[in-house]
């Protein structure tokens, strides 16, 4: 799906830069940095207007519509996770991250178990964002598994922009560096018309 375009050597780091072969042009940069183990990518989309840093071992992204997810490979219910950030154009009419959060998050009241854990202002790419965890009961593998969820959104010019964390309750202190790293890095640039 992807076909190297260039390698380039400087000083201590590689970079691969990849181009997409379908609809959403974005380009993938890696970066070993050879004085540690870790490895990151860059992950650039100008139709979503969003550019982060990801861990190599996450693999290569799932690009859907509007968004673009990371998972575990299989359905173990001791590994999986779900990384997701999406892009929404909101209707008219959207006040604030407060009804963003209502309306999108309302309707998960009803799974079984459901309890926020947390809910807490925070930024996102430099603007106004809210941070929202919540655990549930979900069949896995014909189990019962208790999972969370962490939900980071911002809202810039009528455009939601949203960073999903979903994994078991257990592993989630392990996918939440790494998953802030990726915050950390987030950016929102202009996206191509």
């Amino acid at each position: 799906m992807f076909v190297i375009v260039g390698v380039c050597v400087f000083i201590n780091f590689y970079v691969f830069s990849v181009q997409a072969t379908n609809d959403y042009p974005q380009e993938l940069t890696v970066q070993v940095n050879e004085t540690s183990s870790t490895v990151i990518r860059t992950y650039e989309n100008p139709i979503l207007g969003v550019k982060f840093q990801y861990p190599l071992e996450w693999g290569e992204p799932s690009i859907r519509d509007n968004s673009v997810s990371f998972g575990s490979s299989s359905n173990s219910k001791a590994q999986f996770f779900d990384i997701t950030i999406s892009v929404e154009t909101l209707p008219p009419g959207f006040i604030d991250l407060q009804q963003f959060m209502r309306e999108k998050f309302g309707k998960y009241q009803t799974l079984p178990e459901f309890k926020i854990v947390e809910l807490n202002k925070t930024t996102l790419a430099g603007f106004p964002a809210l941070k929202l965890r919540y655990n549930y009961l979900e069949n896995l593998l014909l189990n019962n598994v208790n999972v969370t969820s962490m939900n980071v959104f911002t809202i810039k010019n009528n455009t939601a922009y949203d960073i999903l964390l979903h994994t078991r309750v257990s592993n989630y202190d392990f996918y939440l560096s790494e998953v802030q790293k990726l915050m950390d890095s987030f950016k929102i640039i202009s996206i191509l018309s």
